[in-house]
């Protein structure tokens, strides 16, 4: 297994805790080779009675950024805004040989098959949060937008999917103390 990462970060502070920039970007790669050797033998012992080799390879992309944005209002008043999106691209590929007769003629198998999945999610935010006395209130929205595309090797078969959703929020607390 061979894995690769990378960090970009960079932050803006005007006002500490009242008026900040904050960003990230992350990149991995992870690439994943397995292999697997298998004999079966009769029970009364004797030559090889078949054989089969499993290879496994799998190299899997992600991307990721993230963009923050804090603003403070008077004393007690508070914006909060942001963006966060991944891409991630993943492709396997599960071969499988065997040699039925044991007499080292490696043949492909029908269980080999492969697949790719690319999927990418952007998600935007704004959260405002208040204080009056006692009281703190809260509200906020949401909204992600993803795509994705599964195919499969042996088919060649595509299963696209995309949607956007919106998620509002809303939160009053009350201090006793």
């Amino acid at each position: 297994r061979r894995m690769v990462e990378a960090t970009l970060g960079f932050r803006r502070t005007l006002v500490p805790q009242r008026h900040e920039l904050t960003s990230k970007l992350r990149l991995n790669r992870i690439h994943h080779l397995e292999r697997t050797d298998l004999w079966r033998q009769a029970l009364g012992g004797g030559n090889v009675s078949d054989a089969e080799i499993d290879r496994t390879d799998a190299l899997t992309w992600q991307l990721t950024g993230q963009l923050d944005y804090t603003r403070a209002f008077g004393q007690r008043g508070k914006l909060e805004t942001g963006w966060k999106g991944y891409s991630r691209w993943l492709d396997r590929d599960y071969g499988v040989t065997m040699d039925p007769l044991g007499n080292g003629s490696f043949v492909r198998s029908d269980l080999s098959n492969g697949l790719e999945l690319d999927e990418t999610v952007n998600a935007v935010y704004a959260v405002y949060s208040q204080g009056t006395g006692p009281w703190e209130l809260q509200g906020g929205l949401r909204g992600e937008y993803a795509t994705r595309d599964f195919s499969l090797a042996n088919s060649g078969e595509h299963f696209p999917v995309d949607y956007a959703s919106l998620f509002p929020s809303a939160l009053v607390s009350y201090k006793l103390g």
